[in-house]
């Protein structure tokens, strides 16, 4: 120890280079010699301070990248389920039709012989008696037009958590048909849906399905609902029920050209 050595607890000056102990307060002076041979560690504890520094911020940095393409990546997997659904759908239509145009192929050269035929027939005469009963029959057994199946509901109380796409998904099987839950519930909005409110919600999956396609069209992958403009309605109040932003008033009004909306009129609304 340097002969001007001082004992930092009691301040005692002056004490013998070859003691280890203070003679006034027997405070151990090695302990101090060893920490004033620390500065040059200081700074390497220090730089250590600073690389912990710069990985933390790396680690929040790639956490908030891997939450941001984490959900782009669900953003284009839902955007794609609906296209998929879109064409599933297309295609069974394509099937549909395609099955009954070659059935009115097949059937048509039958039409024509049982045209032909009743055409044979009524050339023949007949007599007064046949044609009397012919008359009776018809009298007997009028058609009866088919009546319309009663629709179906079962009730729900929304909840804060609720959106109508998942409640689309879970009642329809795909988040694409909460159009249908809008036509039988006109007072909800894609963005203003709120918890404890009761809704009706269609039973058959069917039928759903049906409605859509009557209610819904498709022009150059652009998806547009046919809404049922209600009673009170504007094009304000609607814009402000479908998008978030009012400058789409504009675009609402440029695709629906013509006279004021009105009760009972289709209009079209490009889904978001």
């Amino acid at each position: 120890m340097h002969p001007n050595n001082h004992c930092p607890i009691c301040g005692i000056e002056k004490i013998a280079a070859h003691m280890t102990r203070c003679p006034q307060c027997d405070a151990d002076l090695t302990c101090f010699q060893v920490l004033q041979s620390l500065p040059e560690e200081a700074g390497i504890g220090r730089r250590g301070q600073l690389f912990l520094l710069s990985l933390t911020l790396s680690s929040v940095f790639i956490t908030f990248t891997v939450l941001g393409l984490f959900w782009r990546l669900n953003y284009r997997l839902n955007l794609l389920e609906t296209r998929v659904s879109n064409q599933k759908e297309a295609h069974q239509d394509l099937a549909v039709t395609l099955s009954s145009q070659l059935q009115e192929v097949v059937n048509s050269p039958r039409k024509k012989v049982n045209s032909i035929d009743s055409a044979r027939q009524e050339e023949r005469p007949e007599s007064p008696k046949h044609n009397q009963k012919k008359d009776d029959h018809s009298k007997i057994m009028p058609q009866t037009p088919d009546l319309p199946e009663k629709l179906k509901f079962r009730t729900y109380c929304t909840t804060e958590k609720d959106t109508l796409w998942l409640l689309s998904r879970k009642f329809y099987g795909a988040g694409k048909y909460y159009p249908i839950l809008m036509e039988h519930n006109p007072q909800l909005g894609v963005y203003d849906l709120d918890g404890g409110i009761t809704i009706k919600i269609l039973e058959d999956k069917n039928l759903v399905k049906q409605m859509y396609h009557s209610i819904i069209e498709t022009q150059e992958q652009q998806i547009f609902y046919l809404y049922t403009v209600q009673e009170g309605d504007t094009l304000t109040a609607i814009t402000a029920k479908f998008y978030q932003n009012d400058r789409m008033i504009d675009y609402l009004t440029e695709l629906n050209p013509g006279t004021p909306i009105r009760p009972g009129q289709k209009i079209k609304i490009l889904l978001e």
